[in-house]
């Protein structure tokens, strides 16, 4: 796994592939998962996309004020990949929210991430159904 320092150096080369590759499924270095946790603030879009592909990559619980710093930067921010990534972090911890739903949906559009929403929003189609059949039996 590399440092902070390389996963930044690699945003700024526009090192995607670099950066998803090492990233893997899971993160679990502290110190990068500390600066993701603060890193959606950044003024670069970048850093800020890095910082919300690490929160879903990583399976540490966020904090609840974090959570709502999230759910403000899912509805304001710019760009499409941090409000993606931020909106998958969010619902590989749980969150079905309208917001998080609603976001994976606007992402069907852009080839790049369609298919993972498609994945998302297949879960939880498959989920909602589950509890309805739960519910009448």
């Amino acid at each position: 796994m590399p440092n902070l320092n390389e996963l930044m150096e690699a945003v700024e080369e526009n090192d995607w592939e670099f950066v998803n590759k090492q990233i893997g499924e899971t993160v679990t270095d502290p110190d990068i998962i500390g600066w993701a946790l603060r890193g959606f603030h950044h003024p670069s879009r970048e850093f800020r996309d890095l910082a919300a592909t690490i929160l879903w990559k990583s399976r540490v619980s966020i904090p609840l004020h974090t959570q709502t710093i999230i759910l403000d930067r899912i509805r304001n921010d710019q760009h499409l990949y941090v409000r993606f990534h931020l909106a998958c972090a969010l619902f590989t911890r749980g969150d079905r929210s309208d917001l998080v739903i609603d976001t994976l949906k606007q992402s069907l559009g852009n080839p790049n991430i369609a298919e993972i929403a498609r994945g998302y929003l297949d879960q939880a189609k498959r989920e909602k159904e589950a509890a309805k059949q739960q519910h009448s039996s």
